[in-house]
């Protein structure tokens, strides 16, 4: 693990029981996958924890390049090629200043994932709170839905905001291919602006795909002709069903298009590697 610029003993390094980020999960992280000992869409990631941090009102305290090779020496120490790291920036205690923590989550990476089955979520979500937009250490929430999902049989769950509307899964994004058209929530829903997202926005536009990003109810999720979730450690991942029927609820998993944006955003993740140089 890399803490504060330094390698150190990951088993041995502790947070302060009085300071913020254990009080009160005052925080942010970012969970990035890495191929040939390089993170993928560094430069996005690491823009987005600068303006979550802004705006918490959080000052981190290396730059850009400076995390860069803090990621390289990890991968480098740990001997891993391929697989997911995370860093994280905490406030320890009631002052101005900010812990940077880098370490591997998991080594290897899935390239295919079977399709999974989503569950409407009884939480709701706010479409103006800073833990709906941002990644911070306020977690907990995610976490027990996605086990309660699990413990029922299914694989994730999606969220509504206060107005009923669709906004993201508890560890990833949503789209859904409804009359030709690619839709996901519109970010004023209150949700996360991924990474993985914006690409498979910018992919899909590229392959002449019409992508409308707007406010849609469950009920239009259920009439979807397909569905997929993204995230960064998974990439894309073709949705099976919505709801408690057995039978596959979208007559069309895992198509040659969502296959076809697959393969284009596993390019794209390759392309970003050349970005920044050791």
């Amino acid at each position: 693990m890399v803490v504060n610029g330094e390698l150190v003993d990951g088993e041995r390094v502790s947070l302060s029981a009085r300071g913020e980020a254990f009080a009160y999960g005052f925080g942010l992280f970012e969970t990035v996958k890495f191929i040939d000992g390089r993170p993928c869409f560094f430069a996005e990631h690491f823009a987005r924890m600068e303006r979550s941090a802004a705006e918490a009102g959080l000052t981190l305290p290396f730059s850009e390049s400076e995390a860069f090779q803090q990621a390289l020496s990890l991968f480098e120490a740990n001997g891993v090629r391929d697989g997911v790291f995370k860093w994280v920036a905490a406030k320890p205690e009631s002052s101005g200043t900010t812990d940077f923590f880098v370490f591997v989550r998991n080594e290897g990476l899935s390239l295919s994932a079977d399709p999974i089955r989503l569950r409407l979520s009884s939480v709701v979500k706010s479409s103006v709170a800073f833990t709906s937009r941002a990644k911070t250490l306020n977690y907990l929430e995610n976490w027990l839905e996605l086990n309660a999902a699990q413990n029922a049989g299914y694989d994730e769950c999606v969220y509504c905001n206060e107005l009923g509307e669709l906004t993201e899964c508890s560890m990833s994004n949503l789209f859904f291919f409804k009359g030709g058209a690619l839709r996901t929530p519109v970010l004023e829903c209150g949700l996360l602006a991924g990474t993985i997202r914006a690409q498979v926005i910018r992919i899909a536009g590229e392959m002449g795909i019409r992508v409308e990003e707007g406010r849609y109810s469950p009920e239009e999720l259920e009439d979807a002709d397909e569905a997929f979730v993204t995230s960064s450690g998974k990439g894309i991942v073709a949705v099976s069903r919505f709801g408690s029927d057995e039978r596959p609820r979208f007559p069309d998993v895992d198509s040659k298009l969502i296959r076809e944006i697959k393969e284009r955003l596993r390019q794209a993740e390759r392309d970003s590697l050349a970005v920044f140089k050791k």
